[in-house]
């Protein structure tokens, strides 16, 4: 990005971490910046495109200095911290999983980075090179629907409303697992973690 459409980026992440991504306009961005909305077009085409830097710049502040697995580490706990890596990531933002999940390659370069690197990182272990795609996809998709779910998660006010004793009555086997979380007392970081684990 140049300067101004780093501005304009920068702008629109603020604005999503205030708003979610369902808030974000072009008419609010080009106000906080003094611009006139259609002046944004000189710099992003459409807000496909702005959403599209939006996720780069997500991604560059977790992934900066990402490198191969090195000899001493396994394909799996690379892979693993790879993985928690980009969860963090999408995060750090509302809807931050929606905004990466739905980039570009060609504008969201560091995306591209994280696969190319997981390939190297696999292959360089033994695996495959037309086994290691399909493993590198199957992690990437679990991370997505866990933080796009997670950010999904009902609000309080929603919470209020809900009575789960009544709902899970019909869902007995259901009702158990959940109850047996809740004693674990597992976080979500754990939730995902155990997840992947199996996944791998």
């Amino acid at each position: 990005a140049n300067i101004r459409q780093g501005e304009i980026v920068k702008v629109s992440l603020e604005i999503l971490k205030e708003k979610g991504l369902s808030e974000l306009s072009l008419r609010e961005i080009a106000k906080r910046i003094n611009m006139q909305a259609p002046a944004l077009y000189w710099h992003f085409k459409n807000k496909e495109m702005l959403v599209d830097y939006m996720a780069e710049a997500i991604l560059q502040k977790e992934f900066a200095n990402l490198k191969p697995r090195s000899g001493k580490e396994t394909w799996q706990k690379w892979l693993v911290k790879t993985m928690s890596q980009l969860r963090q990531a999408m995060l750090s933002y509302p809807d931050g999983a929606k905004v990466v999940a739905g980039a570009h390659l060609d504008s969201a370069v560091t995306l591209m980075q994280i696969f190319e690197l997981t390939l190297i990182s696999l292959t360089s272990d033994n695996i495959p090179l037309q086994k290691a795609p399909h493993i590198l996809t199957t992690a990437l998709h679990y991370t997505f629907g866990s933080v796009i779910e997670e950010q999904s998660a009902p609000t309080p006010q929603q919470k209020e409303k809900f009575n789960p004793g009544v709902f899970l009555a019909s869902y007995p086997n259901f009702r158990k697992a959940m109850n047996a979380n809740l004693k674990r007392g597992d976080t979500r970081d754990e939730d995902f973690m155990t997840g992947l684990q199996y996944i791998i």
